[in-house]
């Protein structure tokens, strides 16, 4: 049972988040993680965290060496309304400048579309969009989730150092009862990392890509004041906003 409880620690505190504090020199185990190091036997304890960097006590929490500094990770986006004579061929300007620059269409619903394009021709898009007519509304958000996805990371690598952990201890296993439960936990952690992979990857997606909605509506046509008429015949021969101009 011993076993099983330090295996459960072990394999629960590989994917566990990881925030990374620059001011910090060590994250700080929990105080269940040291219970079950202390009181298990030492050889057992070394072995399970063997196979990750630094002490036995921190190897699990604390990532190998500090992240470095690295360019801040931001997702752009922006909503543009524009007003224009012939909104047909401005879809089209749209969904072909799309295509050159390297983007895609994502949807297209109305009078609105919703394009991706590449986050370095971010702003050079806006203005193609804001060139196609009249700007009714524009609106643009610069979010920094450089952070968020330093910490899916961690906890991403840490998961799957865990699973190669169980991996092995499951080669040596010999208790049917001990099988089962590594095999349980192995599903897990399986499921924790392909979740975690495809945000990792739509984070990819949303930085590499800014994405803009752009809504394209028709101008009026101004409507004809209808004529006004007058008691006086003369009146009436010119026209009564002339004479109201006088």
């Amino acid at each position: 049972m011993r076993f099983l409880a330090l295996l459960m620690t072990v394999a629960l505190a590989g994917c566990s988040a990881v925030a990374w504090n620059a001011g910090a020199e060590k994250s700080i185990p929990s105080t269940a993680t040291r219970a079950y190091f202390d009181s298990a036997e030492p050889s057992m304890a070394h072995e399970l965290a063997s196979g990750f960097a630094g002490p036995v006590e921190t190897a699990v929490l604390t990532p190998a060496t500090p992240p470095a500094e690295t360019r801040r990770l931001m997702v752009y986006s922006a909503q543009v309304a524009v007003s224009v004579a012939r909104p047909e061929e401005a879809f089209e300007a749209l969904e072909a400048e799309t295509e050159r620059l390297g983007g895609y269409l994502l949807s297209r619903r109305g009078s609105t579309i919703v394009v991706r394009v590449p986050a370095a021709q971010f702003r050079s898009f806006v203005e193609f969009v804001k060139a196609r007519g009249r700007v009714v509304d524009e609106s643009m958000q610069a979010v920094d989730v450089t952070d968020q996805y330093r910490d899916l990371t961690i906890r991403l690598d840490n998961a799957k150092k865990a699973r190669e952990r169980l991996i092995s201890l499951l080669d040596r296993a010999e208790k049917v009862e001990d099988i089962l439960e590594i095999e349980k936990e192995l599903t897990r952690l399986t499921t924790e990392i392909e979740s975690m992979t495809a945000q990792r990857k739509a984070l990819d997606e949303r930085i590499a890509f800014s994405e803009i909605s752009i809504s394209v509506g028709g101008v009026r046509p101004r409507t004809q004041q209808a004529r006004r008429f007058s008691e006086f015949g003369w009146i009436n021969a010119i026209g009564v906003e002339e004479v109201m101009q006088w």
